[in-house]
């Protein structure tokens, strides 16, 4: 403690201390972000390492908040669609039953995605079509607990920034 107290009353009398401020506070926004990647790839990493171990416990708690994301952010009148589309209980029953067939998984993240793309603005759809066609490519060519990981984080990264643009658009229009 001492020797910081003394580094910042040398830097104050040289004139320079907003800077060591300044790459302090950037060093520290670097680590943030390093720690929030890491936990970030850690959590996808054991969903992906579940399915793997045929542990399905992470993926129906990720597809539970996904749908509930997705209510968040579509209107109420399509809320109907949602629960007949994307039932999470159907998907855990059949999971447990051991007859989940796989194109199941396909076609829902598909539909999350389509319906995803159509409910989103039209200035965002260049950015679907080029997601969907990346994931439409790796259908056929992951492994399948790699599949499923990719499919869920995308359909959770697509969802997050499309609630947080209505948010955005929410908030300013209220304001």
């Amino acid at each position: 403690q001492r020797l910081i107290i003394k580094i910042r009353g040398v830097a104050e009398r040289m004139g320079f201390l907003h800077i060591l401020d300044e790459k302090v506070k950037e060093v520290e926004r670097a680590r943030r972000s390093l720690v929030h990647d890491m936990m970030h790839r850690a959590y996808w990493d054991i969903l992906e390492d579940d399915v793997r171990h045929q542990r399905y416990t992470t993926v129906i708690c990720q597809l539970t908040e996904l749908k509930d994301l997705i209510k968040e952010i579509i209107p109420t009148r399509y809320h109907t669609d949602l629960n007949d589309k994307f039932d999470v209980e159907h998907i855990r029953q059949r999971i447990e039953s051991q007859t989940l067939d796989q194109e199941y998984l396909v076609s829902l993240c598909r539909w999350v995605m389509d319906s995803m793309k159509e409910w989103d603005s039209e200035t965002m759809r260049p950015l679907y079509d080029r997601e969907l066609s990346t994931w439409e490519t790796a259908i056929g060519t992951l492994e399948w607990s790699t599949f499923i990981r990719f499919s869920l984080e995308l359909c959770t990264v697509l969802a997050l920034d499309a609630k947080t643009r209505i948010s955005i658009w929410r908030a300013l229009r209220d304001a």
